[in-house]
């Protein structure tokens, strides 16, 4: 029993259903709550009442004795292949008994026995306690009758130009558009009974406020848009039983606000109440509202049926992050999203009432259509959204333009929209799914072969922004090299200091208020390096030959995961090198020159200058993965790591002069926080020959000289004009004139 929390004295009640296997009851169970949430005392009385309704799916009865001042309640609930309905198909009030039964009956459904047939009729009945009462009613199960019922309308499109029906005894003749219709009964189980079967029939339902198609007998009735009779139906024979042909008549083309859209024709059945108890029944609950059918208005579109043949298709969907920079949703940061949609149309009609519908994940809302890429507010004005909740779950609803042309590539047949959500309540960093699924209304449709394209869903991962910093340094940033030929014997030039080049990379937890990783740390810090290895003929440029992290004490906490470094295997210090394939680059000359000297140097830095920065055939990539780094700890709170290189001097002595850069970037961390924007590098080595650079600085020297001799040369001149070497010396005793 389950208590209103306002008062422990108020029961409301709750059923746990628990399934079972051949071997036990097993875990899993369902919850059927009361159907309100008063004074009810739910669940006290239950019985199992077998199959009521022949589905071959065992119901039961759930008692509510205190429900509606103590008075109570019996309700139904029906068995299904995928366990019991959860709402109740049919609730029994002491009032509902009849013949004054229940006009003083208090706490009815107390006691409930059930699942025997006590009058013989194949149907199971029940016993029903009052004991406020002292009563015990019985209630017998009425014959559940399984009827196919549909409405038989002619395939024919209607013509709204063709009058082809009169109105009976009109006078002039009154003539309009039509079609006619029936309704068909067909028994799905035999017996020995016939029943009165109650219809009505109701013409464009869902446009009721104005319908567009009516009944009428004669030119002295009044038009009708619904149609009540009756029609027995014997139980013994398998065979369609139908109502006789009613005419449906159309209004004229010049009356018609809606010449596309079906005319919707909906019909409700119950079977006819008897005063014999013996021949009372009831429809199976599916049939109440038994059958639905359309009216097809003729169009221009190109099937004979009257329907536009569409083949609607949803493009795969891209999403940008707020603010820009970002590749996923980041708590407290990236809180808005624009998932970009193309829809269209590939025909052979046009696609009316075209539709897109996108289930929002919760805490997940609404903000605008928006344009995207290069369209203005303009390019979407004819796309509507708004927000919609339905069974519990919100929506996006847009209405695209209607209707959407068949794909013309000399038009704008695509619909391009975007949609703006606001992610700021998200609290978790679960993975976000949005699932989107394209429409179409009449009088379209669509072949199901061709609905597989309709539906698109897109993943969005959730996190928090990873509190990192990288840095970059060049460590030479210059190199003169000699054309010193005596270094290529014996590859003497891997031995040279001279020709290093070291560029070191830093990656450090950013000092904040709110330190992501101060406690547990951040962990599998991926960062990827681009190397300037080669230049564009595929001869090596920069050879690296090691990385190494600076600091040694956790030199463990570094794994260099590449195959790029050292790959001829030069180095001893490297003593687990496996010598790897030489990989050629594409040579990419450019550039001109007038002078041939020019010309070859031109040349020269067209194939040697190498920036990684930029797609370039002479980089090569590796990883390092940091395992772990903490703000608390002064020895892990950041790793730096150099590459260190050689100039191959082999390839570029007397070649002139070249630039290499190199980057680095984190490209991935762990526990599923978010890589922040910038959160990569560029380092640059300028690499020129010494013999140009020595020239420039014996000119410099040269000209300085003699600048500062002309100057010394000018300032005697001046001095010598005013005298300055004329003046007498004073006496060495002090005596003379003052």
């Amino acid at each position: 029993m389950v208590t209103n929390s306002k008062s422990s004295i108020i029961s409301v009640g709750r059923v746990y259903v628990y399934y079972g296997d051949k071997d036990s009851v097993v875990a899993n169970k369902e919850i059927i709550e009361a159907p309100h949430t008063t004074t009810s005392a739910f669940g006290l009385g239950m019985a199992h009442i077998g199959d009521v309704n022949k589905d071959g799916y065992q119901d039961f009865a759930i008692g509510a004795p205190y429900e509606n001042d103590y008075k109570g309640a019996v309700y139904i609930y029906h068995g299904s292949r995928n366990g019991i309905k959860k709402a109740p198909v049919q609730a029994i009030y002491p009032k509902n008994l009849g013949n004054g039964l229940g006009a003083n009956l208090k706490s009815f459904g107390w006691s409930i026995s059930a699942n025997k047939d006590m009058d013989g009729n194949d149907y199971p009945d029940m016993a029903i306690g009052s004991y406020m009462s002292d009563r015990v009613v019985y209630l017998r199960s009425l014959p559940i009758v399984d009827l196919d019922i549909k409405i038989v309308i002619p395939s024919d499109p209607v013509d709204l130009t063709e009058l082809t029906k009169t109105v009976p005894g009109s006078s002039p003749v009154q003539s309009y558009p039509g079609t006619t219709l029936k309704i068909c009964f067909k028994a799905l189980r035999s017996g020995t009974a016939k029943y009165e079967v109650k219809y009505e029939v109701e013409l464009d339902y869902k446009q009721s406020y104005a319908p567009r198609a009516f009944f009428q007998d004669n030119a002295s009735s009044k038009i009708q848009f619904k149609k009540t009779g009756t029609k027995e139906i014997d139980l013994n024979s398998l065979e369609e039983q139908c109502t006789s042909e009613w005419t449906v008549f159309l209004k004229k083309k010049d009356q018609m606000f809606d010449e596309q859209s079906y005319i919707e024709v909906n019909m409700t059945a119950s079977i006819k109440e008897s005063d014999d108890i013996a021949s009372r029944a009831v429809l199976k609950q599916e049939q109440v509202t038994a059958a639905k059918g359309r009216i097809v208005i003729k169009s221009i579109c190109t099937s004979e049926t009257g329907i536009c043949q569409c083949d609607i298709k949803l493009n795969e969907p891209s999403v940008t992050f707020l603010p820009a920079g970002y590749n996923s949703i980041v708590l407290d940061n990236v809180n808005q999203v624009i998932v970009k949609y193309e829809v269209e149309n590939l025909g052979p009609d046009n696609a009316h009432v075209p539709t897109l519908l996108l289930e929002l994940p919760p805490k997940v809302t609404f903000i605008r259509r928006t344009p995207v890429d290069d369209q203005s507010e303009a390019d979407v004005s004819s796309i509507a959204c708004s927000e919609i909740e339905s069974n519990d779950k919100n929506y996006v609803m847009c209405f695209l333009q209607d209707p959407l042309l068949p794909y013309d590539p000399t038009k704008k047949t695509i619909q391009k929209f975007g949609i703006k959500l606001d992610t700021m309540s998200l609290t978790d960093t679960n993975e976000l799914t949005l699932n989107a699924k394209v429409n179409i209304g009449s009088p379209s449709e669509e072949a199901a072969a061709k609905k597989a394209n309709n539906e698109k869903s897109i993943k969005l991962k959730v996190g928090r922004q990873a509190n990192l910093e990288i840095r970059g340094t060049s460590a030479t940033d210059s190199n003169a090299i000699k054309p010193d030929v005596t270094l290529l014997e014996n590859d003497a030039f891997l031995r040279s200091i001279k020709l290093e080049v070291r560029h070191t990379v830093s990656v450090l937890i950013k000092d904040s208020e709110k330190k992501d990783g101060d406690e547990e740390g951040i962990s599998n810090i991926v960062v990827e390096v681009n190397w300037p290895m080669k230049d564009h003929e595929g001869k090596y440029l920069l050879y690296l030959s090691e990385v190494y992290v600076k600091d040694n004490q956790i030199k463990d906490n570094f794994v260099v995961n590449s195959n790029v470094i050292d790959p001829d295997c030069l180095f001893d210090y490297n003593k687990n090198c496996k010598k790897q394939p030489t990989a050629y680059a594409v040579a990419d000359n450019e550039g001109e020159a007038k002078t041939p000297e020019e010309m070859e140097k031109a040349k020269n830095a067209a194939l040697l200058n190498t920036n990684c920065s930029v797609p370039d055939p002479g980089c090569v990539k590796f990883n390092v993965t940091i395992n772990l780094l903490k703000a608390g700890s002064i020895n892990m709170k950041n790793l730096e790591f150099e590459m260190r290189s050689i100039i191959w001097l082999k390839n570029v002595i007397n070649r002139g002069n070249f630039n290499a850069t190199s980057t680095a970037r984190i490209v991935s961390v762990g526990q599923n926080l978010v890589i922040p924007p910038g959160s990569s590098v560029e380092m640059r080595t300028r690499v020129y020959e010494a013999t140009e650079e020595k020239k420039d600085v014996l000119w410099i020297i040269i000209g300085s000289v003699i600048g500062g001799v002309a100057i010394l040369a000018i300032l005697v001149v001046v001095l010598w004009k005013v005298g300055f070497f004329k003046r007498k010396m004073p006496p060495r005793d002090g005596s003379g004139d003052m």
